[in-house]
Protein backbone atom coordinates (compact mmCIF):
# COMPACT_ATOMS: atom_id res chain seq x y z
CA UNK A 1 0.00 0.00 0.00
CA UNK A 2 2.89 2.52 1.05
CA UNK A 3 4.44 1.43 -2.63
CA UNK A 4 1.15 2.44 -4.35
CA UNK A 5 0.99 5.55 -2.51
CA UNK A 6 4.71 6.94 -3.11
CA UNK A 7 4.04 5.66 -7.02
CA UNK A 8 0.69 8.02 -6.74
CA UNK A 9 2.93 11.06 -5.17
CA UNK A 10 5.80 10.51 -7.62
CA UNK A 11 2.96 10.52 -10.64
CA UNK A 12 1.14 14.09 -9.46
CA UNK A 13 4.68 15.43 -9.00
CA UNK A 14 5.18 14.73 -12.71
CA UNK A 15 1.86 16.06 -13.88
CA UNK A 16 2.86 18.88 -12.57
CA UNK A 17 6.22 19.48 -14.25
CA UNK A 18 4.62 18.39 -17.63
CA UNK A 19 1.72 21.16 -16.88
CA UNK A 20 4.52 23.57 -16.12
CA UNK A 21 6.41 22.59 -19.60
CA UNK A 22 3.36 23.22 -21.89
CA UNK A 23 1.84 26.32 -20.06
CA UNK A 24 5.45 27.86 -20.58
CA UNK A 25 5.03 26.36 -24.23
CA UNK A 26 2.18 27.79 -24.87
CA UNK A 27 2.68 31.66 -23.68
CA UNK A 28 5.74 31.85 -25.99
CA UNK A 29 3.72 30.48 -28.68
CA UNK A 30 1.27 33.54 -27.93
CA UNK A 31 3.89 35.64 -27.28
CA UNK A 32 5.31 34.59 -31.09
CA UNK A 33 2.08 35.67 -32.77
CA UNK A 34 1.60 38.34 -30.88
CA UNK A 35 5.20 39.84 -32.03
CA UNK A 36 4.74 38.01 -35.28
CA UNK A 37 1.54 39.93 -36.16
CA UNK A 38 3.49 43.05 -35.12
CA UNK A 39 6.03 43.26 -37.22
CA UNK A 40 3.80 42.28 -40.06
CA UNK A 41 1.75 44.98 -39.16
CA UNK A 42 4.49 47.56 -39.30
CA UNK A 43 6.03 46.40 -42.28
CA UNK A 44 2.75 46.80 -44.10
CA UNK A 45 2.92 50.53 -42.80
CA UNK A 46 5.61 50.85 -45.24
CA UNK A 47 8.37 49.80 -42.98
CA UNK A 48 8.04 52.56 -40.48
CA UNK A 49 11.54 54.12 -39.48
CA UNK A 50 10.87 54.51 -36.25
CA UNK A 51 8.85 52.10 -33.83
CA UNK A 52 5.63 53.46 -32.00
CA UNK A 53 6.26 54.03 -28.17
CA UNK A 54 3.64 51.92 -25.98
CA UNK A 55 4.18 53.09 -22.05
CA UNK A 56 2.95 51.08 -19.19
CA UNK A 57 3.10 50.60 -15.22
CA UNK A 58 7.09 49.61 -14.54
CA UNK A 59 5.42 46.75 -12.60
CA UNK A 60 3.74 45.47 -15.57
CA UNK A 61 7.31 45.20 -17.37
CA UNK A 62 9.05 44.17 -14.01
CA UNK A 63 11.35 47.36 -13.69
CA UNK A 64 10.00 48.99 -10.74
CA UNK A 65 14.02 48.80 -9.32
CA UNK A 66 15.95 49.73 -12.11
CA UNK A 67 16.76 49.17 -16.16
CA UNK A 68 18.44 46.55 -16.69
CA UNK A 69 21.94 47.30 -19.06
CA UNK A 70 20.55 45.35 -22.16
CA UNK A 71 17.44 47.56 -21.87
CA UNK A 72 19.21 51.35 -21.37
CA UNK A 73 18.07 53.01 -24.18
CA UNK A 74 15.27 50.67 -25.22
CA UNK A 75 13.19 51.55 -22.09
CA UNK A 76 12.83 54.81 -20.14
CA UNK A 77 11.00 54.99 -16.70
CA UNK A 78 9.01 58.12 -15.86
CA UNK A 79 7.75 59.39 -12.51
CA UNK A 80 4.16 60.35 -12.59
CA UNK A 81 3.13 63.46 -11.06
CA UNK A 82 0.60 62.43 -7.71
CA UNK A 83 1.79 58.90 -8.12
CA UNK A 84 3.89 56.59 -6.33
CA UNK A 85 4.14 54.22 -9.49
CA UNK A 86 6.31 54.69 -12.48
CA UNK A 87 5.83 54.52 -15.93
CA UNK A 88 8.08 52.76 -18.62
CA UNK A 89 7.96 53.64 -22.31
CA UNK A 90 9.88 51.90 -24.83
CA UNK A 91 9.20 50.53 -28.67
CA UNK A 92 5.89 48.25 -28.67
CA UNK A 93 7.52 45.16 -29.36
CA UNK A 94 10.09 45.79 -26.40
CA UNK A 95 6.89 46.28 -23.64
CA UNK A 96 5.28 43.51 -24.96
CA UNK A 97 8.14 40.99 -24.61
CA UNK A 98 9.13 42.37 -21.03
CA UNK A 99 5.56 41.87 -19.96
CA UNK A 100 5.40 38.54 -21.20
CA UNK A 101 8.16 37.43 -19.42
CA UNK A 102 7.32 38.78 -16.74
CA UNK A 103 3.72 37.02 -17.11
CA UNK A 104 6.29 33.36 -17.63
CA UNK A 105 7.73 34.19 -14.34
CA UNK A 106 4.87 34.49 -12.15
CA UNK A 107 3.21 31.34 -13.94
CA UNK A 108 6.48 29.48 -12.90
CA UNK A 109 6.58 30.75 -9.31
CA UNK A 110 3.14 29.76 -8.59
CA UNK A 111 4.03 26.01 -10.38
CA UNK A 112 7.14 26.05 -8.43
CA UNK A 113 5.08 26.80 -4.88
CA UNK A 114 2.65 24.51 -5.53
CA UNK A 115 5.05 21.58 -5.79
CA UNK A 116 7.05 22.13 -2.84
CA UNK A 117 3.72 22.17 -0.97
CA UNK A 118 2.91 18.93 -2.62
CA UNK A 119 6.15 17.36 -2.21
CA UNK A 120 6.74 14.48 0.26
CA UNK A 121 10.10 15.60 1.83
CA UNK A 122 10.49 18.57 4.70
CA UNK A 123 9.97 21.68 3.49
CA UNK A 124 8.31 25.32 4.34
CA UNK A 125 7.23 28.72 3.08
CA UNK A 126 7.08 31.70 5.27
CA UNK A 127 5.08 34.64 3.68
CA UNK A 128 4.94 37.92 4.47
CA UNK A 129 6.77 40.15 7.36
CA UNK A 130 5.58 40.61 10.71
CA UNK A 131 6.80 43.91 12.10
CA UNK A 132 8.06 43.76 16.01
CA UNK A 133 9.10 46.73 18.08
CA UNK A 134 11.64 45.85 21.19
CA UNK A 135 12.20 48.30 23.57
CA UNK A 136 11.08 51.12 21.00
CA UNK A 137 13.53 49.96 18.47
CA UNK A 138 12.68 47.80 15.05
CA UNK A 139 14.89 44.17 15.55
CA UNK A 140 16.98 43.29 13.03
CA UNK A 141 15.51 39.87 12.51
CA UNK A 142 12.87 39.47 10.37
CA UNK A 143 10.21 37.80 11.77
CA UNK A 144 7.56 36.00 9.70
CA UNK A 145 3.33 35.77 9.09
CA UNK A 146 2.82 31.82 10.51
CA UNK A 147 -0.87 31.92 8.89
CA UNK A 148 -1.65 30.89 5.51
CA UNK A 149 -0.67 30.83 3.08
CA UNK A 150 2.77 29.84 5.17
CA UNK A 151 2.77 26.17 5.93
CA UNK A 152 5.37 23.85 7.69
CA UNK A 153 6.27 19.99 6.57
CA UNK A 154 7.72 16.85 7.63
CA UNK A 155 8.98 17.61 10.98
CA UNK A 156 9.96 21.47 9.75
CA UNK A 157 9.39 24.40 13.02
CA UNK A 158 9.64 27.74 13.06
CA UNK A 159 9.99 29.91 16.58
CA UNK A 160 10.55 32.98 16.89
CA UNK A 161 11.99 34.20 13.69
CA UNK A 162 13.65 30.95 12.60
CA UNK A 163 13.22 27.39 11.01
CA UNK A 164 14.41 24.37 12.27
CA UNK A 165 15.85 21.54 10.10
CA UNK A 166 14.23 18.43 11.05
CA UNK A 167 16.53 15.92 9.04
CA UNK A 168 19.94 15.92 8.04
CA UNK A 169 20.64 16.76 4.35
CA UNK A 170 20.80 18.78 1.21
CA UNK A 171 18.20 22.18 1.00
CA UNK A 172 17.41 24.48 -1.12
CA UNK A 173 17.49 27.59 0.93
CA UNK A 174 15.71 31.19 -0.09
CA UNK A 175 14.14 34.63 0.26
CA UNK A 176 12.62 37.73 -1.38
CA UNK A 177 12.43 40.97 0.97
CA UNK A 178 10.44 44.15 -0.52
CA UNK A 179 11.72 47.61 1.12
CA UNK A 180 11.75 51.03 0.28
CA UNK A 181 14.24 53.80 0.43
CA UNK A 182 14.55 56.24 3.40
CA UNK A 183 14.44 59.83 2.44
CA UNK A 184 18.24 61.12 3.17
CA UNK A 185 19.34 57.63 3.56
CA UNK A 186 23.37 57.03 2.36
CA UNK A 187 23.52 53.23 3.34
CA UNK A 188 23.24 50.23 1.48
CA UNK A 189 20.49 48.03 2.03
CA UNK A 190 21.09 44.79 3.00
CA UNK A 191 19.14 41.22 3.77
CA UNK A 192 21.68 38.22 5.16
CA UNK A 193 20.66 34.47 5.75
CA UNK A 194 22.27 33.41 9.10
CA UNK A 195 22.59 29.74 9.95
CA UNK A 196 22.68 28.75 13.67
CA UNK A 197 24.38 25.39 13.92
CA UNK A 198 23.04 22.84 16.44
CA UNK A 199 26.59 21.72 17.94
CA UNK A 200 27.51 25.76 19.09
CA UNK A 201 24.81 27.71 18.43
CA UNK A 202 27.15 30.51 17.19
CA UNK A 203 25.40 32.18 14.19
CA UNK A 204 27.24 32.20 10.86
CA UNK A 205 26.49 34.03 7.53
CA UNK A 206 25.23 32.13 4.42
CA UNK A 207 23.78 34.53 2.20
CA UNK A 208 23.86 37.72 1.55
CA UNK A 209 21.99 40.33 -0.73
CA UNK A 210 22.40 44.33 -1.01
CA UNK A 211 21.59 47.08 -3.12
CA UNK A 212 24.01 50.28 -2.88
CA UNK A 213 22.20 53.78 -2.30
CA UNK A 214 23.08 54.99 -6.11
CA UNK A 215 21.44 51.57 -7.70
CA UNK A 216 18.00 52.14 -4.75
CA UNK A 217 15.07 53.53 -6.48
CA UNK A 218 12.90 56.87 -5.62
CA UNK A 219 11.63 57.26 -2.18
CA UNK A 220 8.09 55.01 -2.30
CA UNK A 221 8.56 52.69 -4.89
CA UNK A 222 9.29 49.33 -3.66
CA UNK A 223 12.83 47.14 -4.12
CA UNK A 224 13.01 43.44 -4.63
CA UNK A 225 15.91 41.71 -3.64
CA UNK A 226 16.07 37.80 -3.83
CA UNK A 227 18.25 35.28 -3.52
CA UNK A 228 18.71 31.15 -2.70
CA UNK A 229 21.19 27.97 -2.63
CA UNK A 230 22.00 24.73 -1.78
CA UNK A 231 23.22 23.53 1.99
CA UNK A 232 24.35 20.77 3.94
CA UNK A 233 21.97 21.25 7.04
CA UNK A 234 21.86 18.89 9.93
CA UNK A 235 19.41 18.36 11.95
CA UNK A 236 18.18 20.90 14.44
CA UNK A 237 20.03 23.45 12.65
CA UNK A 238 17.97 27.04 12.92
CA UNK A 239 17.99 29.41 9.85
CA UNK A 240 16.64 33.20 10.18
CA UNK A 241 16.95 36.38 7.79
CA UNK A 242 18.70 39.76 9.09
CA UNK A 243 17.99 43.02 7.34
CA UNK A 244 20.14 46.06 7.92
CA UNK A 245 17.42 48.84 7.71
CA UNK A 246 14.31 47.24 9.26
CA UNK A 247 12.05 50.67 9.19
CA UNK A 248 11.95 50.18 5.34
CA UNK A 249 10.36 46.92 5.15
CA UNK A 250 7.14 47.19 2.83
CA UNK A 251 4.13 44.51 4.45
CA UNK A 252 3.48 42.52 1.86
CA UNK A 253 2.33 38.68 1.28
CA UNK A 254 2.90 38.13 -2.21
CA UNK A 255 6.56 40.06 -2.17
CA UNK A 256 8.53 38.68 1.20
CA UNK A 257 8.79 35.07 1.67
CA UNK A 258 11.45 32.74 3.45
CA UNK A 259 11.71 29.15 2.55
CA UNK A 260 13.08 25.82 2.23
CA UNK A 261 13.06 22.56 1.05
CA UNK A 262 14.92 19.18 1.09
CA UNK A 263 16.54 18.17 -2.29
Amino acid sequence: MQIMKEKKSGKNMDKTLMLLKLTTIVLLAIFIAMVTMYLGAEHQGNQMEIDQTLCVSCDQVDLTDNISRNLRGAVSRHEVQGSYLSECCGKTSVILYQMVVKKLQMRKNRLSQAYIKCSQNPSAQMNGIVTKQSSGEVEDVIHWNTTLPSFLKGGIGYRDSRLTVSNTGYYFVYFQIQSETSIGSDDTQRHSLYRIPSENGEAEMLLETFKPKCEAPTHGVASTSNIGAVFYLKAHDELFVNTSQPENLVKSISGNYFGLFMT
